[in-house]
């Protein structure tokens, strides 16, 4: 009897933390569409990291929309047309990714010769990366310093292996962007590859 009791006491409690997760969901979904709609009418969307938005509805970011960065950020990555925005800063640890897009140490800045390598969650914390499957080749990606815009050519859109870290290297005959971020549970690797064509002083 001991042990029946046990079994229903845990399926009570696995129950429970189901429940509880799709509500915790369902919220979080509710809040991002209500902050999307008051950033929308904003004039500045990206003065701090909270302010970076993912939405389904890509259509509401309007592309010429003043961006600023915020305090220690490397640059803002702008996507309207999959509805991802953030600050990028460096390193990949952890901590940076629970709250921006990380840059990968050693990898070239934006705009440089080279790899500019970042990534992000898209399934927990802010989600940055949450629509970045969802690019197609040549999409636009928009990177913005304190200095210059950068505009990258999306090139190719992969589902890779984790041990697959040859993405991440770097070739000076290039000026490209590799955006990273899991999949299948983490099992596999969203890649998207973008080759730099434009960049404007701001």
């Amino acid at each position: 009897m001991k042990i029946k009791s046990r079994i229903t006491e845990i399926v009570i409690l696995i129950l429970i933390i189901v429940i509880a997760s799709i509500i915790a969901i369902n919220v979080k979904d509710a809040l991002n569409k209500s902050e999307l709609e008051k950033l929308s009418e904003a004039s500045d969307i990206a003065k701090t990291l909270d302010e970076s938005i993912n939405v389904e509805n890509a259509e509401q970011l309007p592309e010429e929309e003043k961006i600023s960065l915020a305090k220690g950020s490397i640059a803002v990555i702008d996507i309207p047309s999959v509805g991802i925005r953030g600050q990028v800063v460096e390193g990949t640890s952890d901590a940076v990714l629970k709250n921006y897009i990380g840059k990968f140490i050693g990898s070239a800045d934006p705009g440089q010769s080279g790899n500019f390598c970042v990534a992000a969650h898209n399934n927990i914390y802010t989600e940055i990366f949450r629509n970045l499957y969802k690019l197609e080749v040549n999409s636009e990606v928009r990177v913005i310093t304190k200095e210059k815009e950068y505009i990258y050519l999306v090139k190719s859109v992969n589902k890779i292996q984790p041990t697959q870290i040859e993405v991440l290297n770097e070739n000076p005959n290039l000026h490209e962007i590799t955006l990273i971020t899991c999949a299948d549970m983490a099992k596999t690797r969203i890649v998207v590859k973008g080759d730099l064509v434009s960049e404007k002083e701001i």
